[in-house]
């Protein structure tokens, strides 16, 4: 849309429901997409897809290279170089969902999986979807930043997937971003958000 709340252009992603949308450095949008926002979530299929600025779909993910999915919810794209990150959800417990961070190249091939015990699996190798925990991500010069909601925790990893550092606990983490000043805004469930400087 312009300014003004014109529309540019209209695009058609149906039979998807457009979920989270970012930006990646060469300004393509990149967009995860459902099946359904009510069903549970073993019924409910997601997709992870690139368009240009013009609407141009370029690449969509389902899949990894092994047939699982990868079922996204959260994404995030570097500033300054292809990668992408993804929030998977893999199952439900206990009202919540569960799931772990794909990081992928440009072209949408998963890179590796980190999981919220800090192990890393790379693209390459298989993955069994019932040992992973939930994070929301975002990143800032190619170092990623990841919130565990459930534990309230805050760490940094590199484009590699290896730890830099823990920030310690914030409670009521609700969702995070990276400003360009790289300050982290932590978004609070109880109507706050608090910025850090973390470099």
């Amino acid at each position: 849309m312009s300014v003004d709340g014109e529309p540019l252009m209209t695009l058609s992603t149906d039979p998807w429901m457009p979920n989270r949308m970012c930006v990646a450095s060469n300004g393509d949008i990149l967009v995860t997409q459902v099946s359904s926002f009510e069903k549970r979530l073993a019924d409910t299929a997601g997709i992870v897809s690139r368009y240009t600025t013009h609407g141009k779909r370029m690449v969509t993910v389902e899949r990894d290279r092994f047939g699982n999915t990868i079922c996204p919810k959260f994404i995030a794209a570097s500033r300054v170089s292809d990668l992408v990150v993804v929030t998977t959800l893999t199952n439900e417990e206990n009202g919540g969902y569960n799931g772990h961070v794909v990081v992928m190249t440009g072209d949408l091939q998963v890179k590796f999986r980190y999981l919220s015990d800090g192990r890393v699996i790379p693209g390459d190798q298989q993955y069994h979807p019932d040992i992973s925990t939930k994070h929301f991500c975002a990143d800032s010069q190619d170092n990623i930043i990841l919130g565990a909601v459930n534990l309230g925790s805050i760490e940094i990893i590199d484009k590699h997937g290896h730890k830099l550092k823990h920030l310690g606990q914030v409670d009521d983490m609700g969702c995070l971003a990276i400003s360009r000043d790289n300050e982290l805004w932590v978004g609070k469930t109880k109507g706050q958000v608090e910025v850090f400087k973390y470099t």
